[in-house]
């Protein structure tokens, strides 16, 4: 009899989001590993593996991903109609641009890469994608920050109502349940910032833009992928039971 974990990696493997996001951790696991064992005087004989697997699993991820730009111009499009806050559609549409852009600069990477053909401005293609993905990452941070705040709006309204029922013992359900859903958009909100304050140290140091050093950049990538796994984990998982 398989188990449930077994089961549900089977099925987690089996979707490109799922591979995508296994073959992200070790990428960039790799990439903390490499960096620390090279820091600290490891032979050579444990810091080429991890190096070589990093690169071998980058170039796999940049060839899952072509034609990707294609899901992010529709993304932008269904953005443009996701709200009718001018602000929020704004960066959400920008976001996907961005993405698309960079998916496109990635998929250049990967010709490259793979010696499809060389280009001899390879190192500018790769600082351009950084500096998409960066653009992107800041739009759907600026929209996490701006979506916080109308969370808590919301919940202020709500408030003195919950303080009114809680001192009469008759707190209504439909009051519970929009309390209970906005604290659920807000723990969405606040994990998604925080995927996001990490994620954006990847393609800042591409930029040079801080030098916190492969390690840390390294492990923000790991943490972002297992992060990025836990929910489609959990709903295949929960599936079972």
């Amino acid at each position: 009899m398989v188990s449930p974990i077994v089961k549900t990696y089977m099925q987690f493997a089996a979707t490109t989001m799922g591979r995508d996001k296994a073959y992200r951790f070790v990428q960039y696991f790799c990439r903390f590993l490499s960096y620390y064992a090279m820091k600290y005087g490891a032979p050579k004989a444990i810091v080429q593996p991890l190096n070589a697997l990093k690169a071998s699993i980058g170039l796999t991820r940049k060839l899952m991903r072509i034609g990707k730009p294609i899901d992010f111009i529709v993304g932008a499009k269904q953005a443009m109609k996701s709200t009718p806050d001018d602000l929020l559609r704004l960066l959400r549409t920008v976001k996907q641009v961005f993405m698309a852009l960079y998916m496109c600069s990635d998929s250049l990477q990967w010709v490259h890469g793979a010696n499809v053909y060389k280009f001899r401005n390879h190192a500018t293609i790769v600082r351009i994608g950084a500096k998409f993905w960066l653009t992107a990452l800041a739009c759907s941070w600026l929209a996490g920050i701006y979506q916080l705040y109308e969370n808590r709006v919301r919940y202020s309204s709500i408030s003195p109502r919950l303080m009114i029922f809680k001192d009469r013992q008759q707190q209504t359900d439909e009051i519970l349940l929009e309390a209970q859903t906005i604290s659920s958009e807000r723990h969405l909100i606040m994990r998604q910032l925080i995927q996001d304050s990490l994620d954006i140290l990847i393609p800042s140091h591409t930029l040079l833009y801080h030098n916190l050093g492969e390690g840390i950049v390294g492990l923000a990538g790991a943490i972002t992928a297992f992060m990025g796994g836990q929910p489609q984990w959990f709903k295949l998982y929960n599936a079972k039971f």
